[in-house]
């Protein structure tokens, strides 16, 4: 019997009987609701686990960058020379955005997986297959010379908006899309000085000779880039008087950040922005576009140098 009446209080009761199958109508609506609630669901659970990265990328950068600052405390306060040894044995020399990894590694920063972003689209299935081990080979331990900015970026001295850009310009502008809009932003005496020291770099004939150079400030025409070092931010910011104003340009002097990049791959979190640690140790999440090193101009000049 698929349903029955009754009396109940002199009014009549329909009833469904337990036997009574669900209806089309209702199992259309079912799935239309259900539907609805994963396409509602599904960016929120995307963003969360983004969220969860790029926590964790911060993490990351923040005890990198104690350990390169403990580094420098043992070190007459120089941080880390920029990447320029390289290979199983360190002896292929060319410039690398990485500082230099047998300068660091193990004795500064044990766990190399720290270096890399959960965010990378890459990042982390490359360590597990070993492209920082001795051959490339997983099984075999860290070559710390192999170590290179996969997931982010250190350049070893005072870069900034100033070092890079033409004064006054806006690195920003909506209108930089190609190279021919970049050119009118980038300083290009600072393209080439750095195009130059690479250059020299990767002539170098032994380690101590691209050590030297790697070592040296660059003088950039209307800039300058200091090495790193305690106390350099004296020399960028003169007017730094009391320990107070130097702890707080120090917040200002950038050291370690995600790769940023026009190239596919090479930006790391999505919405899109910059994780970057500093020299007084602080890490921020800088939304793109943004200030240094989260700008339209450096996202595209990154991508033409690769």
């Amino acid at each position: 019997m698929g349903a029955r009446t009754g009396k109940r209080g002199g009014h009549m009761k329909f009833e469904r009987t337990n036997n009574e199958g669900v209806s089309t109508v209702e199992v259309a609506i079912g799935i239309v609701v259900a539907a609805i609630l994963f396409i509602l669901l599904v960016p929120l659970l995307v963003q969360s686990k983004e969220a969860s990265r790029r926590s964790s990328c911060q993490a990351n950068l923040k005890n990198v960058g104690l350990g390169l600052r403990l580094y420098a405390q043992e070190h007459d306060g120089w941080f880390p020379s920029v990447g320029f040894a390289h290979g199983n044995v360190c002896d292929d020399y060319h410039l690398e955005f990485m500082w230099q990894g047998d300068q660091v590694v193990p004795d500064f920063l044990t766990d190399v997986s720290q270096n890399i972003c959960p965010s990378d689209s890459d990042g982390p299935t490359k360590f597990a297959e070993g492209t920082w081990n001795f051959d490339g080979n997983p099984a075999n331990g860290i070559a710390p010379c192999r170590i290179d900015a996969r997931s982010y970026n250190y350049y070893g001295y005072t870069f900034s908006q100033e070092t890079y850009t033409v004064p006054g310009s806006d690195p920003n502008d909506a209108s930089i899309k190609d190279l021919a809009s970049l050119a009118r932003v980038v300083n290009v005496e600072a393209v080439k000085t750095a195009q130059q020291f690479a250059e020299e770099i990767n002539q170098a004939k032994t380690r101590e000779e691209a050590q030297a150079l790697a070592d040296r400030d660059i003088g950039i025409p209307g800039a300058m880039a200091y090495r790193l070092q305690l106390g350099v931010e004296r020399k960028v910011f003169p007017d730094v008087s009391s320990e107070d104003d130097a702890k707080l340009a120090q917040g200002k002097i950038l050291v370690q950040h995600d790769t940023i990049s026009s190239r596919a791959g090479d930006f790391n979190h999505d919405p899109g922005g910059v994780n970057a640690v500093y020299m007084d140790g602080h890490v921020e999440f800088i939304k793109f576009p943004g200030k240094f090193p989260s700008q339209r101009a450096w996202y595209l000049l990154m991508g033409s140098l690769n």
